[in-house]
C-alpha cells in the first residue's frame, strides 16, 4: 500500500523510544497549566461480592480478563498515537476504574486504589504507560492475549493496543508528544485520504466492568478520534475536564463508582430478607443440568478461537425467519446449541441440559452521583434448562422453534422477576464465598504444594440434584449501531472479536449482529476437551444455522 502519509509508530519504534516520550511528556504541559492548582488525594473503595468473585480467581493467571478486537480502515491523521493518545487519557479520567490498582489486605478486604491525578498532564502521562502500537493481526492479538503471559496485573486494570497489520517496523518519525494543532480538512477533502487496515485491542480486568462497558468505551473512542476537534483542541478539553473533576468539585468521594451491590434494592426486617434467602435457594433447586462435555485432564491450557460470521444476505435471511417466529435472534443460540448437543450424543438423554449466561443489573440499580462513573461491574446470571433428548419421528423444525420459545420464556421470567434484584445479591454472596474459599486452596497449593489436595468446606451446601452446565453464552445482542460511532469518511469497520482469558478446561461462546452480520464465537480450551466431541458440536451448531433459521 503506497500514500503520501506517514504510519503510525509500532512496536519497535516504541519500545526503542519510550523513556524518551516519558521524559519529553514531563518537561512539557498541556497547553498552560502552570497556574492550574494541583490536587492530591488517594481514594479507595471496597470491593463488593461481584467483584471479588472475579477478583481472587484471576490473581495468577487472569482468568476471565476480557478483551474486545475491532478491525478497521481509517485515515492515518486520526489514528496518529498522539490523538490516541489524549482519547484514551480522556477515558480513563472519566472511569478511575481504568487508572486504579488493587491492593489486597485480606480475602475479606480487597480494594480499588485510585491516586488521583495532580494535573492533565499526569492523566495523559498514565495513559501512554497504557498504550501500545505494533504490527500484529486480529487473531495473534487474541492468542497472545489469552495464552501468553497475562498482560494485566494488579497495577494494571486496563490497556490499549493499536495495531497495523501487514506493516513492517518503520523509520518514519513518531508523531510528537508535544501538544499539536493539527488542521481539519473540508469534508471535501476527506475522501481522497487514504484508508489504511487498523485493529483496535481493548482489555480490562472482568471485575471492574462487563463485555458490554468495554463495547461503550470503544463507542466512546472511535467518537474522540473522530470527531471535529483537532488534538491541541482535545487536550483542552481534557485539561477541562480534569479541572471540573478535581478541583471545581467540593469532595472526590464519588470519583470511584458504588460496587453494585450497594446500589440495588434491600428489604427490610429480618422475615422479608429470610424470605428472600428461601426463594433464592428454591429458585437455584430449579437449575437441573446433567450434561457435560467430555474432559481431559491437563496441567497445561491452550484456548482455541472458533468464529463464523454470515453475510449480510443471509443474516437478513435469518433475521426475517425470526421476527417471523416472534424470537430474538441472539436467544436462537440456546436452541441451537441444544439441538448440536442431543443429536451428538443421542444415548445421553436421561438428564437435562444447562446453559448459563450473564444479564444487566444496571435497570435495577438505585440513581447514581451525578458525575460518578458507569464502569463498573453490574451483572447477574440465569440459567436456561433444555431437554437433552430428540423424540422419535419428531419434526425437529417445530421442534427447534419450541425449544428456543422455551429459552426466550425462561429469559423473560427472569428479567421480570420482582425477584431478580434479591437472587442477584444472594449470587454474588455465594459467589464471593466459593472464591475466597478456592482462593485458600489456592494459596496453600502454592506455598506447599506436596500438601494432599484440599476441598474447600462452602462446596459442601452443593444439592443433590445435579446441576452441570454444558457452556455459558454470552448474549451481546445487536451491535450495528456501533457503526454509527466508527463514521466514514474517516472510519470503515470491518469485524469485531470479543473473548476472555479462560481458565483450564473453560469453554464461552458469543452470540452477535455486527456490521449486519451475525457472528457466533466459542473461546475453548484445546487441551481439556474431546476434541472430536468438540468439533462436532460445533459444526451442529453452525450448520444449524442454515438447516432452522435460514
Amino acid at each position: 500500500m503506497q500514500s503520501g502519509l506517514p504510519t503510525p509508530p509500532l512496536t519497535e519504534d516504541d519500545n526503542a523510544n519510550d523513556s524518551s516520550y516519558t521524559d519529553l511528556l514531563k518537561s512539557l504541559s498541556i497547553e498552560s497549566t502552570s497556574d492550574a492548582p494541583e490536587c492530591s488525594s488517594r481514594l479507595e473503595r471496597k470491593f463488593g461480592d461481584s467483584e471479588l468473585a472475579f477478583y481472587l480467581p484471576s490473581r495468577q493467571m487472569g482468568v476471565n480478563d476480557m478483551y474486545l478486537a475491532f478491525e478497521f480502515r481509517a485515515v492515518e491523521r486520526v489514528m496518529r498515537r498522539s490523538r490516541v493518545r489524549v482519547a484514551w487519557a480522556l477515558l480513563r479520567l472519566r472511569h478511575p476504574l481504568l487508572a486504579s490498582m488493587v491492593e489486597m489486605h485480606s480475602y475479606h478486604d480487597v480494594r480499588f486504589v485510585y491516586d488521583a491525578p495532580k494535573s492533565p498532564d499526569e492523566v495523559l502521562l498514565d495513559a501512554n504507560t497504557a498504550l501500545d502500537y505494533c504490527a500484529l493481526t486480529k487473531e495473534d492479538l487474541a492468542d497472545r492475549y489469552v495464552n501468553g503471559p497475562r498482560t494485566l496485573s494488579d497495577s494494571r486494570l486496563s490497556y490499549l493496543t493499536i495495531s497495523q497489520p501487514r506493516v513492517g517496523p518503520s523509520s518514519l518519525p513518531t508523531p510528537p508528544l508535544s501538544p499539536a494543532c493539527y488542521s481539519t480538512p473540508s469534508y471535501e477533502d476527506l475522501p481522497t485520504e487514504e484508508l489504511y487496515d487498523y485493529t483496535i485491542f481493548m482489555c480490562a480486568a472482568h471485575f471492574i466492568g462487563d463485555g458490554m462497558s468495554l463495547l461503550d468505551l470503544c463507542k466512546t473512542l472511535f467518537d474522540i478520534l473522530g470527531s471535529d476537534k483537532t488534538t491541541c483542541q482535545l487536550e483542552g478539553q481534557l485539561r477541562d475536564e480534569w479541572h471540573v473533576k478535581f478541583v471545581e468539585t467540593t469532595s472526590l468521594s464519588h470519583v470511584l463508582p458504588v460496587a453494585a451491590e450497594g446500589r440495588l434494592p434491600t428489604l427490610q426486617g429480618k422475615f422479608r430478607r429470610a424470605a428472600a434467602k428461601v426463594d433464592f435457594w428454591r429458585d437455584q433447586q430449579k437449575n437441573i443440568g446433567g450434561q457435560a462435555f467430555p474432559r481431559w485432564q491437563s496441567r497445561t491450557r491452550q484456548i482455541g478461537i472458533r468464529s463464523v460470521s454470515f453475510d449480510v444476505e443471509k443474516t437478513a435471511k435469518i433475521l426475517k425467519k425470526c421476527k417471523k417466529e416472534r424470537m430474538s435472534v441472539s436467544l436462537v443460540v440456546f436452541a441451537l446449541c441444544n439441538m448440536a448437543w442431543a443429536r451428538s450424543q443421542p444415548d445421553n438423554k436421561h438428564l437435562p441440559m444447562m446453559m448459563y449466561s450473564a444479564l444487566s443489573l444496571r435497570p435495577y440499580l438505585k440513581p447514581s452521583y451525578p458525575l460518578s462513573s458507569d464502569l463498573f461491574l453490574a451483572v447477574g446470571y440465569f440459567n436456561i434448562v433444555l431437554p437433552s433428548f430428540i423424540p422419535k419421528d419428531s419434526n425437529e423444525a417445530k421442534l427447534f422453534w419450541h425449544r428456543a420459545r422455551s429459552a426466550r420464556d425462561q429469559c423473560v421470567r427472569t428479567a421480570k422477576s420482582r425477584m431478580l434484584p434479591y437472587r442477584s445479591r444472594e449470587m454474588a454472596h455465594k459467589r464471593a464465598e466459593q472464591a475466597r474459599a478456592w482462593a485458600v486452596v489456592d494459596d496453600t497449593k502454592a506455598d506447599s504444594p506436596a500438601k494432599p489436595k484440599e476441598q474447600p468446606t462452602v462446596l459442601a451446601d452443593v444439592p443433590k440434584t445435579p446441576s452441570a452446565t454444558l457452556l455459558g453464552i454470552s448474549l451481546l445482542g445487536n451491535l450495528n449501531s456501533f457503526c454509527d460511532h466508527a463514521k466514514a469518511p474517516l472510519f470503515e469497520v470491518v469485524g469485531m472479536l470479543p473473548g476472555v482469558r479462560q481458565r483450564a478446561g473453560g469453554m464461552l461462546m458469543f452470540s452477535y449482529t455486527f456490521a449486519h452480520k451475525l457472528y457466533i464465537v466459542v473461546n475453548w480450551d484445546e487441551l481439556g476437551y474431546d476434541r472430536d466431541v468438540f468439533d462436532e458440536f460445533w459444526d451442529g451448531v453452525v450448520g444449524g444455522v442454515d438447516e432452522f433459521l435460514c
